[in-house]
């Protein structure tokens, strides 16, 4: 995963391509935010598992939450507050929108299987056009285990197929291992190797129930709509791109240091290395009652 430093710059590992068919948006009902939900807390502990916490910042971005809990609004602490990032829902979609002062910026919107889990995904632009472009849609495959295995991308507005795909493998811990992208032509272009365990850092259960290391959506990092790919921490990736013309692999690593937990294992604080370069990241939660 690229280094991330706030939900409003989060890129898909793929290009998001460019065309220029018009939205549609997705049918439904969408759900507003109350006058105070800035300041609300979760109802339900369902958006964090079975405990009893509410993640309230992570990194360099603030969360506010629905009266039931859901994510409504992600707020970079050092952007302008006319830029921010808000969600809203239906009974089989979600919609996750970046707004500046001017309006719209982007929209993903996300479609929902009978479980919660995404299949389909849709993303627009607003720059251009303010009743936005189609940019590019993605397929989610999963496999009996409900563990997400493909992602197959489309950017043709009048093609039916989804040339470019990503496939995933994990192992018997239930830990994804193995992200490969593949091409238009099925020439292998990259491939992502994940690790859980180092010389000083053993396996450890991850509390979190979210993605944020594995880049699967533009704007999804705070969506538990793909499943858990990581049962344990993760602790380092190694990234591989390849060329079709015969270049040599360029190889990039990233390494996690966890240095802080609360008493029920929640990550508190952790150093994310991108061949040298440091990043601390910092998370808070809120108790819910």
């Amino acid at each position: 995963m690229t280094n991330k430093v706030g939900v409003l710059t989060l890129t898909l590992s793929v290009l998001c391509f460019f065309s220029c068919e018009k939205l549609q948006m997705a049918p439904g009902q969408t759900i507003e935010p109350t006058s105070n939900a800035s300041s609300l807390q979760n109802t339900s502990s369902a958006f964090l598992g079975k405990t009893s916490y509410q993640l309230t910042s992570f990194d360099k971005s603030n969360l506010t939450y629905y009266p039931d809990g859901r994510i409504w609004r992600v707020q970079e602490k050092d952007v302008p507050s006319g830029y921010y990032l808000e969600f809203q829902y239906a009974p089989n979609w979600i919609t996750a929108t970046q707004h500046s002062p001017e309006g719209k910026m982007v929209q993903e919107t996300f479609l929902l299987n009978a479980k919660g889990q995404c299949y389909h995904s849709d993303y627009y632009g607003f720059l251009l056009d303010k009743n936005g472009v189609w940019l590019h849609s993605c397929e989610y495959q999963y496999n009996n285990a409900n563990q997400l295995v493909r992602i197959n991308l489309k950017s043709d507005p009048g093609g039916s197929v989804f040339p470019s795909r990503r496939e995933f493998t994990y192992d018997a811990y239930g830990d994804l291992i193995r992200i490969e992208s593949f091409n238009t032509t099925n020439f292998k272009i990259g491939e992502e190797v994940f690790a859980y365990t180092s010389a000083s850092q053993p396996r450890k259960v991850d509390q979190y129930p979210l993605n944020h290391h594995y880049s699967l959506a533009c704007y999804a990092d705070f969506l538990p709509i793909f499943g858990k790919l990581n049962k344990h921490l993760l602790r380092s990736t190694v990234h591989t791109s390849f060329s079709p013309q015969g270049k040599a692999p360029i190889v990039s690593n990233k390494t996690v240091k966890y240095n802080s937990f609360n008493r029920d294992g929640f990550v508190l604080d952790m150093d994310v290395s991108y061949g040298g370069n440091g990043h601390k990241i910092l998370s808070t939660y809120a108790i819910l009652p």
